[in-house]
Parts: C-alpha cells; structure tokens; sequence
C-alpha cells in the first residue's frame, strides 16, 4: 500500500473518495482517503491534512490527475453541490414523503378502507407513492391536484393531503 498526502482546507472526504473512483482511472488502484481538520495554533489547517490510499506507488500522470482533482474540489465542486443537494433537501424531502405515506396509511386504516379500495387506488395513481418514496413533493401535489374523488378516496381525503403539502411546499 503506497500512502499520498496533501493539504487542502474544506475538502469532504466522502466527496473526494466518490471523486476518485468515478473521475479518475485508478478506481481500481485507490483504497480509500482520510482528511483531517487539525488546525496550528493560528487556526490554520495542519498540513498534509489528507492521506490518501493506492494499491501501489502511482506513476508521475497518475500523481498530476490526483493533484489535480484534489485542486478542484471546493465548495463550487458539483460532486459537492450534489452531496449537501442530498444532505440538506433530498433527505427532509424523502423523510416528508415517507411522514405523508404513514399518513395516507393511517388515514385508510381509519376510515375503514378494504385491500379492494387502497389496490384501486394504487392503481388509479401509480405514481403516488413512488413520488413520495424519491421525495418528489412536488409531483405528489400534482397528483393530488388532479385527483377525482371516488369510492376508493373522498374529496375531504384530498384536500387534506394537498393541504399537508402545501404547508410542507410553503405555498
């Protein structure tokens, strides 16, 4: 195992380990990183705050293509635009969606409704729950938008869950 070390401040380790298998061609040869945000005295980064893990040692090209990418990851980075997408949108987003489904469940429980009435619905709005489940709010509430009252859901039912996400959306 051949260890390589750099110094940047701000790096994501997740990040820049997802980078490297998916941006570089030693994928094979990489083992994994570690950062570090160990600071001197002053408050500066410590150095050689990154350890990075290869199989073997790498040649002269492959050590400019590992300098490079460590160069560009930052906060503009879309790797990193993506990850703190997921951390702070996507997350609250599929968590809601999953609050809404436990809602929708409860509510069938509730109101009494048979396996026949929640398979026609399903059936009706195939989209409904796998838009929840991705916390696809918005989709949902275009579901809910469109949806006619039936036997199997009553306009009541709607506006209840159009209303929740509303609320959820903030509109």
């Amino acid at each position: 195992m051949e260890k390589y070390f750099y110094t940047k401040e701000g790096i994501d380790s997740e990040v820049l380990n997802e980078a490297i298998r998916l941006r570089t061609s030693l994928r094979v040869e990489f083992i994994g990183g570690l950062t570090s945000d160990k600071r001197d005295a002053n408050g500066a980064i410590k150095d050689d705050n990154i350890e990075l893990h290869f199989t073997r040692a790498l040649i002269s090209s492959e050590q400019d293509e590992i300098t490079s990418l460590v160069n560009m990851i930052g906060p503009s980075y879309d790797l990193m635009i993506r990850k703190n997408l997921e951390k702070n949108t996507m997350a609250w987003a599929i968590k809601s969606g999953q609050e809404i489904i436990a809602q929708l469940g409860a509510n069938n429980l509730y109101r009494g409704k048979d396996a026949s009435q929640i398979k026609a619905l399903a059936i009706d709005y195939p989209d409904l729950v796998h838009s929840l489940i991705t916390g696809s709010l918005q989709t949902t509430y275009g579901i809910f938008s469109v949806m006619a009252p039936s036997a199997n859901i009553s306009q009541e039912e709607i506006d209840e869950f159009k209303l929740r996400l509303e609320i959820i959306l903030g509109l």
